[in-house]
């Protein structure tokens, strides 16, 4: 039987199912005596002390190992440590709540917030929240820990989902493949599944309830299908696919080390996009620059508002580890629907239409201040550019850039050092400025088009929502053309234009960006070798008749069947 989810890791596997189904503690709200409470806020600085304990030795175990992991532990010792989350807990249990419910309802609250966010980097931050409350409720009841750390061999793990702490320790030897009833592809389990390269699928439903363990099982995150109790020639199909996917990755880890070149020796710049460089910053010797330096990040993972010297701080380590390539910093992107557990925010009918990014920062003057001050002294160290999101009109503009010179003043009076010269762009992913791309061009030094949003808002369809998916992908042919119209006004100008949104580092599309004549993409770290090598494939002035071609369809069915045969033409010369 076949079912089908999301690729989220992609791979070819086929193992036997290992059900997960980590230890349900069962919470009703109930109140206690006043003696009780008192007990119960002794105890709960009790099991706060145990679960530091636990995750200080998950921090320590994995410190030689994977630096990268144990940080996740090092954030949920802060998250344990939060001021307003043990004050909710404390004032629970004051009010004679039983304390599991205190913890429950607490953690509760700051998860509902979080997850409001629909951009799904900062949603899925609720994961690592879930797990911290579940190690208090597991100590309440004093049930012991379970982990994937032993496995049998050729395992496929199917869980409803996959918290930090489960991953942690998962026994990489055995486990072949993971299959989640929920989570994204920037979900914590996908980001663990593609770093240990584990083909992993997600949004299969009723998984858990559907497969038994120790049944033969085949995942193929390429299509997002999952065979279940597959006979003979199923098997044999997947080993046949497995095989072809396995020579093609060979064939590509040949790229890592070259640049990115059509076949006539063209470079197309190719960048990451980061939140932080404990796992990307391994890759840096194989690009060009930091395309995406998402700074929200740095907000997410503090329990307070961080200070002008943290970010400092912050923003000079990545231009350290960068080594003198371009850094571009996003200024905060937050505020809507992507609330932080620190930062009273008000409700709004429609987020992601809302009070947030550029908007926000706006309207916060001495938060937006503090942090423009932090990236300008770090420019002092390395090539850094400022990049503004969320950019509506000509005025947006304007105000972003009064606020820069602003920083700029403020540090001359305080005679602390920076680049007067560092460059300023913007994202473009509202269509009204893009339709204003002459007159933004003129103001700035360049243009990075963040593709998940732009083509968000040019489809009206939430690229969250699964209903209404068919809607955001038909949009595909007007944003290209859309791209084409703002690289065109820009390059007039001399100004350079960027991709940094998902289509950026999509093999089928980052040709048709290099034939519009863009010269700089950025992506996230598993697309770069299938992006070097989908540009070998053609010389300068075939992409430009590719792109001709491309912008004369009308549907992104007719582009992708075009383009993968274009592609697989050329690899079979």
């Amino acid at each position: 039987m076949t079912y089908q989810g999301n690729g989220i890791s992609e791979g070819i596997a086929s193992g036997r199912v290992y059900r997960y189904l980590p230890a349900k503690i069962h919470i009703t709200r109930q109140s206690v005596s006043k003696s009780e409470a008192d007990q119960n806020m002794e105890k709960f600085q009790q099991l706060k002390r145990a679960a530091m304990q636990e995750l200080l030795q998950m921090e320590h175990k994995l410190q030689t190992t994977d630096t990268g992991k144990a940080k996740i532990f090092a954030a949920h010792q802060e998250m344990l440590e939060d001021e307003e989350l043990q004050e909710s807990i404390c004032n629970a249990i004051e009010e004679c709540y039983a304390l599991d419910w205190a913890i429950e309802s607490s953690f509760s609250q700051f998860i509902a917030l979080l997850s409001k966010a629909k951009d799904p980097l900062i949603s899925a931050r609720t994961a690592d929240l879930e797990d911290v409350k579940n190690r208090l409720l597991r100590l309440v009841a004093g049930v012991p820990e379970r982990n994937l750390a032993k496995l049998p061999p050729d395992t496929i793990v199917v869980a409803h989902e996959l918290l930090p702490s489960d991953t942690a320790a998962i026994d990489r030897e055995h486990v072949k493949g993971i299959i989640t009833e929920i989570g994204g592809d920037t979900s914590h389990t996908a980001i663990i599944a593609r770093s240990y390269g584990i083909p992993a699928v997600s949004g299969v439903t009723d998984a858990l309830e559907c497969f038994q363990d120790g049944e033969e099982i085949i995942i193929n995150a390429l299509s997002g299908e999952v065979i279940y109790a597959p006979n003979q020639e199923e098997l044999l199909e997947a080993a046949h696919l497995k095989n072809e996917y396995m020579k093609e990755k060979e064939v590509q880890k040949q790229f890592l080390e070259r640049p990115c070149q059509t076949s006539d020796h063209v470079i197309v710049k190719t960048g990451i996009n980061v939140g932080a460089l404990e796992e990307e910053g391994s890759l840096i010797p194989y690009v060009d620059y930091i395309g995406l330096f998402r700074t929200e990040f740095l907000y997410m993972d503090s329990g307070h508002m961080p200070t002008e010297e943290e970010q400092y701080e912050a923003y000079r380590n990545i231009l350290e580890k960068a080594r003198g390539k371009t850094v571009i910093l996003r200024t905060l992107d937050i505020g809507g629907d992507k609330a932080l557990p620190y930062l009273e925010l008000p409700k709004e009918e429609n987020p992601f239409l809302g009070n947030r990014a550029l908007r926000f920062c706006l309207e916060h003057e001495e938060l937006f201040i503090t942090q423009l001050r932090a990236a300008l002294r770090a420019s002092a160290y390395g090539d850094l550019r400022v990049m503004f999101p969320m950019i509506g009109s000509i005025g947006d503009i304007r105000s972003a850039l009064t606020a820069f010179e602003a920083a700029k003043r403020s540090l001359e009076k305080d005679r602390l050092p920076f680049d007067d010269g560092t460059k300023v762009g913007i994202m473009i992913e509202i269509p009204a400025i893009a339709l204003l791309a002459e007159e933004a061009a003129r103001q700035v030094d360049f243009a990075s088009i963040g593709t998940n949003d732009l083509l968000q808002y040019l489809s009206a369809a939430d690229r969250q929502n699964a209903q209404v998916i068919k809607y955001y992908n038909a949009g595909i042919p007007a944003v290209l053309r859309l791209i084409d119209y703002v690289n065109r006004r820009f390059t007039e100008q001399g100004k350079t234009v960027s991709v940094c949104g998902e289509m950026g580092g999509d093999p089928v599309y980052a040709p048709i960006f290099a034939g519009m004549g863009i010269r700089k993409l950025s992506m996230g770290m598993s697309r770069i070798t299938a992006v070097k090598q989908a540009m070998s494939c053609f010389s300068a002035e075939e992409l430009c008749a590719i792109k001709d071609c491309v912008l004369e369809m009308d549907s992104t069915e007719q582009i992708v069947s075009f383009m993968k045969a274009e592609i697989a033409g050329k690899r079979d010369k």
